[in-house]
C-alpha cells in the first residue's frame, strides 16, 4: 500500500471512531431521558394513587372479605 492509503484510511477509521462515539453518546442520552421520565411517573402516581385506576381494578383484600361477610 502507497502511504497515500494508508493516510485515507486512517482518517476513515477516525472519522468512524468519531460517528460511533457520537453515536453511543446519543444512544446514553435517550436511556438516562427514559429513566429519568419513568421516574417521574413513577413519583406522580404515588403522589396521587387516589387518581389512579388501579385501585378500581384491583380492591383491597380487606374490602373484598368484609363484602363476602355481609352477603
Amino acid at each position: 500500500m502507497s502511504r497515500k492509503q494508508t493516510d485515507k484510511m486512517a482518517k476513515v477509521s477516525k472519522s468512524r471512531k468519531a460517528i460511533d462515539l457520537f453515536i453511543a453518546t446519543l444512544a446514553l442520552i435517550a436511556i438516562g431521558y427514559f429513566m429519568y421520565s419513568t421516574r417521574e411517573i413513577h413519583k406522580a402516581y404515588n403522589d396521587f394513587p387516589e387518581k389512579s385506576n388501579y385501585s378500581k381494578v384491583v380492591p383491597e383484600p380487606h374490602d373484598y372479605f368484609v363484602s363476602l361477610k355481609s352477603k
